[in-house]
């Protein structure tokens, strides 16, 4: 029995990366583009990047990053079609836009197991088959940030 221990090289890991980068880019554009299509309140692509960026950023124990990011997102989706929040809010993040004070609870609010199904069955829709240690393996920046990659991005 022979094992292989090739490293990859960074271009290969790169090359990877962007793939991956891509595949998800791709996959939020159609959601955008299906939430969009049923009506009511609109989404846009920046905040389905950063709800999926916020969720693959949190650890949850048997799933994936991947899985984890939409799950976010469909927390989100539900929520703005209306469903109420029966969790109990934790932490309140109050803010200054212009001479408004904004209030948000949404990082307190965690995905349900509705979410994480709806998450797994966007990851066979899209052909996410891939799973990720981190968020930072991905080429994506914050709202923050100038994006890396340009105006794909």
């Amino acid at each position: 029995m022979q094992i292989d221990f090739t490293v990859k090289s960074s271009e290969e890991s790169s090359d990877i990366a962007l793939v991956y980068t891509k595949t998800i880019i791709d996959a939020l554009k159609k959601k955008v583009k299906e939430y969009n299509s049923i009506g009511g309140e609109r989404v846009t692509f920046q905040q389905l990047k950063d709800l999926f960026i916020e969720g693959a950023s949190i650890k949850v124990a048997d799933k994936t990053v991947p899985q984890c990011g939409f799950a976010r997102i469909n927390l989100y989706l539900r929520l703005l079609g209306g469903e109420s929040i029966t969790q109990e809010i934790k932490e309140i993040t109050v803010s200054r836009i212009g001479n408004k004070l904004v209030l948000d609870c949404s990082a307190s609010i965690l995905p349900s197991e509705a979410d994480f199904t709806s998450a797994a069955e966007d990851l066979n829709k899209f052909k996410i088959n891939f799973d990720l240690t981190d968020i930072e393996e991905l080429y994506f920046v914050s709202d923050k940030d100038k994006p890396f990659l340009g105006e794909y991005l």
